[in-house]
């Protein structure tokens, strides 16, 4: 049944993902529909994400090359299907939203027709990280050293990695991250998820770096992609929903009182669910036998977070309050979730080959290891193998 779904969805041979056709294009489309004025009706907004939804589900037919990224620009594609619904049909950016660079006063629909496809709106994300006030030269080096930095880190992760071979098994013979005891669960996932935290942050910084240095922006339109790590000190706060206007207007049409806990609750599940689904597109992308299997991930997650909201709740009611104690016991407590959680996620990556996906294909940390190890006469990359032997 697999391979029939798989026939007649990918054809014969897939072929090769043009990035600008498939990826940059509908980014490009889709600034162009918001910024026309005046706004058209909404059976015609409507259809226009539908037809953009549509081109963006069929490039799950194209091939990048690599099965992770394949996974990645599934998500990536339906997730600007997702801003889309947003910004078409529930909002109306022109009215709706307010560009730094021009008067309150003034209405958007006298900008520029190119001013209104740019950055620089108040629309964003809840608890979005402090703005950057650096000047252009300071923006420049300091988003530079951070690139390095995150190569950096993405070397030691590849390294290991590459040195474990739990990693390199798919298939039947795919084992969990869970396999090897629980004093190596730890490094297992934790190297395996910043392969994806660095990718994100290079991506992002990298851009961010090329848009200041040639004037496209100003630094400040750029803050960092995550917040402070010091920050997350619950499951609830560690998560930031994308699709937290749609879970809004799910929460109000149900008649739930805003701000209230039951409203909360509604947003926290659409929100979920529709990451889960963003990550099935995902799945699709890499092939038709696992469509699925990423969903259960983030239910589990918003069903926690319940029962987290529920916990912290009562500790208020017996007098507990927030202090530097209790915060480091919510670091524990959420970094501890997430490490025994995210093999839900990881381990059918395992089994669908993706373990041996590598951001660079060029190594400083592991000749490194090797140079230290001839000098001292140990080979430390084989003592390392033999301890992570499954």
């Amino acid at each position: 049944m697999v391979s029939i779904l798989s026939a007649r969805w990918f054809g014969e041979e897939r072929p090769p993902l043009p990035l600008g056709t498939h990826v940059i294009a509908p980014h490009i489309v889709l600034a162009l529909l918001l910024a026309v004025k005046p706004r058209p009706y909404l059976s015609l907004r409507l259809s226009a994400w539908v037809a953009l939804t549509a081109a963006l589900s069929y490039a799950t037919r194209i091939d990048t090359g690599d099965d992770f990224d394949n996974w990645s620009v599934g998500i990536l594609l339906i997730c600007l299907s997702f801003t889309a619904f947003v910004l078409l049909v529930l909002w109306d950016p022109v009215v709706d939203y307010r560009h730094e660079s021009w008067q309150p006063e003034q209405s958007m629909s006298r900008m520029p027709f190119w001013k209104r496809t740019g950055i620089g709106w108040n629309y964003q994300i809840p608890h979005l990280p402090p703005r950057p006030t650096h000047t252009r030269p300071q923006f420049v080096v300091s988003r530079t050293f951070r690139v390095v930095w995150y190569i950096f880190i993405a070397d030691i992760a590849q390294t290991y990695i590459g040195t474990n071979p739990l990693f390199s098994l798919s298939g039947d013979t795919a084992r969990s991250m869970r396999s090897q005891g629980p004093l190596l669960m730890l490094p297992n996932v934790t190297a395996y998820m910043a392969i994806s935290y660095c990718t994100l942050n290079i991506y992002y910084d990298a851009t961010a770096i090329f848009a200041v240095a040639f004037g496209f922006s100003r630094a400040k339109d750029w803050p960092v992609v995550f917040g402070r790590w010091r920050e997350a000190y619950t499951v609830r706060r560690f998560w930031r929903y994308f699709a937290s206007a749609i879970g809004k207007a799910i929460a109000r049409n149900m008649g739930c009182m805003p701000g209230s806990r039951l409203s909360s609750q509604v947003q926290l599940f659409i929100g979920f669910a529709l990451s889960g689904l963003a990550h099935v597109h995902g799945d699709l992308m890499l092939h038709p036998q696992w469509v699925g299997y990423s969903f259960p991930f983030f239910m589990y997650h918003a069903a926690f977070i319940t029962l987290e909201d529920c916990m912290i709740s009562t500790g208020r009611r017996l007098g507990i309050r927030e202090s530097w104690w209790t915060r480091g016991v919510g670091h524990v407590w959420t970094y501890g979730w997430l490490i025994y959680a995210l093999p839900w996620l990881n381990d059918w990556h395992l089994r669908a080959g993706m373990g041996t996906h590598r951001i660079f294909r060029f190594s400083i940390i592991r000749p490194l290891l090797e140079w230290v190890a001839a000098s001292w006469g140990v080979d430390i990359i084989s003592w390392i193998a033999l301890k992570c032997a499954v």
